[in-house]
């Protein structure tokens, strides 16, 4: 039985190392080139749903 106890204290030990370390990767996230948003075609206004192109 304490060896259960071991495992599990190691095994929570490791897991919260690993969430302690997992926000350190979104913090250093930079832009670089990729998808331009410019390129998107966006809806038009409420006010001209109705015109037809």
């Amino acid at each position: 039985m304490a060896l259960l106890g071991m495992m599990i204290k190691s095994l929570m030990a490791a897991l919260l190392a690993l969430a302690a370390l997992a926000p350190a990767g979104a913090a250093t996230f930079s832009m670089k080139r990729g998808l331009n948003l410019d390129q998107w075609v966006t809806w038009p206004t409420e006010d001209k749903w109705s015109d037809r192109r």
